[in-house]
């Protein structure tokens, strides 16, 4: 008697193989439910309105005003995610349609648990790029068919988050700013040695208008003209008292650990 009542207290075959049956198919519905959307993400993302404005295509996004990425209003702004046309050098509006520029590339999968893409631009000959406060992040991926570039950073500070931007490619940042920072945020940074100054009285950015690197021999490129509300932007001059103005048809001859600069001349209207 004892033997038969631990025989019925075994689960019988049928009802193991039906309860692995079950989970099995369980998994499976989860799984393929999972893959499904994960790949809806990806295309519909993939689709994204990208518009045109100048060398810049661009898509629309949404961002918080507090920078917390949870709290604060939501706003639109740009990202940009290619270039029209091969660039040796570009430099990052501000704004588009009256939006701020916050990033370089972005993730194209916001949701996705198997694989994240990112749009990549596609520019081989870019050699420099020329950003300012503006820029929040530089995502990951963005330049993986560019290396070697430059990226001035023409503001007065440097927050830009670099996610994948790294290798050969290099940060340049004002003498100034970089003598202001500790060992450990400096080693990520190089000099710039050409140094463009606003040259008046009520200094924006540290009396800065661009920054710029160049080697020996190489040309300088010509900004895009300043503006100051009441005056006319004249030139550029290589004295703040603005004598000699600046041929950029010729290379500038740089002492190593020096910085060359060239000062802005201003007419009151």
């Amino acid at each position: 008697m004892k033997k038969t009542e631990e025989q019925e207290k075994k689960p019988k075959p049928i009802k193991v193989v039906l309860l692995v049956v079950s989970i099995v198919v369980v998994s499976f519905v989860i799984i393929t439910t999972v893959a499904l959307f994960s790949l809806v993400a990806i295309f519909s993302s993939v689709g994204d309105d990208i518009k045109t404005y100048g060398a810049f295509r661009y898509i629309v996004t949404n961002d918080y005003t507090d920078n917390s990425g949870s709290g604060g209003n939501r706003r639109e702004v740009v990202a940009i995610v290619d270039f029209t046309g091969s660039l040796e050098e570009v430099e990052i509006p501000r704004e588009i349609e009256e939006k701020p520029v916050q990033y370089i590339g972005y993730r194209v999968a916001s949701a996705d648990w198997f694989a994240v893409q990112y749009y990549r631009i596609e520019c081989p000959e870019l050699k420099k790029i020329y950003v300012y406060d503006n820029i929040k992040i530089i995502h990951e991926n963005a330049f993986d068919d560019s290396l070697g570039i430059k990226m001035m950073c023409c503001s007065n500070s440097c927050n830009i988050r670099e996610d994948g931007y790294e290798g050969s490619n290099k940060t340049y940042v004002y003498r100034s700013l970089y003598e202001s920072m500790d060992e450990d945020t400096a080693r990520k940074y190089c000099i710039g040695n050409v140094e463009f100054m606003n040259n008046y009285s009520d200094e924006v950015n540290g009396g800065y208008y661009r920054l710029d690197d160049v080697e020996s021999e190489e040309k300088i490129s010509e900004p895009p003209k300043p503006e100051r509300n009441g005056y006319e932007f004249m030139g550029w001059y290589t004295e703040p008292e603005c004598i000699t103005e600046w041929n950029f048809d010729i290379s500038p001859e740089i002492e190593e650990d020096t910085q060359f600069r060239l000062y802005a001349k201003w007419r009151a209207l």
